[in-house]
């Protein structure tokens, strides 16, 4: 005898099958053909190979200023094994501050993310079919609470497609004032080889901040085609301050997945955020949309972008730089650097290098950074007692790029303190090594000196500069060398003898 069950008005059974069991009262044969089918859950498809495209814009409003953020991000399945996916991931986002960022009392006016194209070219995520995060090599933080970018486009999938579903947790996000997050690790000391983190510079790592998590997804449509999801989260830290929490969040987006492709195809939505610290107070609110490129925009999108035509500041352009950069107001001429920082001068004027000579001096480490950037490319023999003094200077960047100066500029008054910065030994070694091999034969009495090191490597070096610069004049402390134990600096003193004979 077939077994039957009473049919409920939530049984997923034809309709005819309905009408008859409740005209008849009898029960309802439990048939293979009219059993409910079960919702299937939920899972990310990947191809090795493929590439998708989407497009993204990210609006965040302060009280002082918005800053959008916009492009493409390419995203590469590199590998895939059973149901693990590597993901390599670059972008063209670029970040755009269309209403400047006014300081106000008690308000962080600093950016909300950084310049997305300051992001290492490529990076590497490992995704399971469900959105979990194996291991990451770099995913890109966005302003609390959307995340970071990767991940936010491949969000952890509810079970299944048919029920609501809600999810409790603890994260991390990145403290004031970046505000970022929440992310899937704290941060290196210096993702960027450098001592700058989207323009403010630490010394220490930023500080993270614990936040409870909630995320609750609703079905709001589910067919053949898509299903349409809405996705609530809100992020409460779990550090007070006063009365109320340190930061809260919450975000409301409205997310389409395609089955057949095993992607979410648009994602839309808003987002606000209160931070409030001992000393500063900040509220954004934030509108984000996420598309996934098809058909011909994806063609245009896979398309290499011609080169950038790059157009040189004019002199109505340059003067309106050296008028802002005179200003008595902080953010005008912090603005004023920006606009400089990697803008093409054909000719700069001396008024301009002079006022950026005297900016590698305030306390602001941007201000520094992007003056000496640019003077590592424009300086001019006036600006040299500057340069010399700022070879002591206790930021790496800037040391670095004084050297690249004083190497272009060719200077007799700095052959001095780069011989002194090869005996000092450090990172720039090799710059200033170089720096010394274009100074010519004014420079060998100097590097001569060198040889008085205890330091093997230093005396090494020297040897490399005379190889270049040395003249006859050399050649009695080079064969010296030449019988030291040390096959490295022996050697290095052999070929800089020989390249002296060469050249008599």
């Amino acid at each position: 005898m077939k077994s039957c069950r009473w049919l409920n008005s939530s049984m997923k059974t034809p309709i005819l099958a309905k009408v008859f069991a409740l005209a008849t009262g009898l029960c309802v044969v439990s048939l293979p053909g009219l059993a409910p089918a079960k919702t299937p859950a939920l899972q990310y498809h990947f191809t090795v190979g493929e590439t998708n495209v989407y497009a993204v814009e990210i609006t965040v409003q302060g009280e002082n200023g918005q800053q959008v953020t916009s492009g493409n991000i390419f995203i590469a399945t590199s590998e895939l094994s059973s149901n693990v996916a590597t993901l390599t991931w670059h972008s063209n986002l670029h970040t755009e501050n269309r209403q400047p960022f006014q300081p106000g009392m008690g308000y962080y006016g600093g950016p909300y993310m950084g310049p997305m194209n300051g992001f290492p070219r490529s990076a590497q995520i490992m995704l399971d079919t469900h959105g979990q995060v194996l291991r990451s090599s770099g995913d890109y933080s966005l302003t609390v609470p959307l995340g970071e970018l990767v991940t936010t486009l491949y969000p952890p999938l509810p079970l299944q497609a048919g029920k609501a579903e809600e999810v409790r947790d603890e994260a991390l996000v990145m403290d004031s004032p970046q505000l970022l997050g929440p992310i899937q690790a704290p941060p290196s000391p210096s993702p960027y080889g450098g001592g700058f983190y989207m323009g403010n510079e630490f010394r220490n790592r930023p500080a993270t901040l614990a936040v409870a998590r909630g995320t609750r997804w609703q079905v709001l449509s589910n067919t053949p085609a898509a299903l349409t999801l809405a996705k609530h989260t809100t992020l409460t830290s779990l550090l007070g301050h006063g009365t109320q929490p340190r930061l809260s969040a919450q975000a409301e987006a409205r997310l389409e997945f395609n089955p057949t492709s095993g992607r979410f195809e648009n994602q839309t939505g808003t987002a606000g955020l209160v931070s409030v610290t001992e000393t500063t107070s900040r509220q954004s609110k934030i509108q984000f949309k996420f598309r996934r490129l098809s058909g011909d925009e994806l063609a245009a999108a896979l398309v290499p972008p011609p080169p950038p035509v790059v157009k040189p500041l004019t002199e109505a352009e340059i003067q309106k730089l050296v008028t802002d950069l005179k200003a008595d107001d902080d953010a005008t001429r912090r603005d004023a650097m920006s606009r400089l920082n990697g803008a093409t001068v054909t000719n700069a004027p001396a008024e301009l290098l002079n006022l950026l000579a005297g900016a590698t001096s305030e306390t602001d480490s941007f201000t520094r950074m992007c003056a000496m950037n640019f003077l590592a490319s424009h300086a001019t023999t006036e600006q040299v007692p500057t340069l010399l003094k700022l070879l002591r200077d206790s930021d790496m960047s800037i040391r670095q790029n004084v050297v690249k100066a004083l190497a272009r500029l060719h200077d007799p008054r700095a052959i001095e303190p780069l011989v002194d910065l090869v005996a000092r030994g450090g990172s720039f070694n090799q710059e200033a090594i170089n720096a010394l091999g274009g100074q010519g034969a004014a420079a060998e009495k100097a590097v001569l000196t060198l040889f008085s090191e205890r330091a093997t490597e230093t005396r090494q070096h020297a040897c490399e500069i005379l190889q270049k610069i040395g003249t006859h004049d050399s050649l009695e402390t080079l064969q010296k060398q030449m019988a030291d134990p040390d096959q490295s600096l022996s050697q290095a003193a052999v070929e800089a003898v020989r390249a002296i004979n060469a050249r008599q």
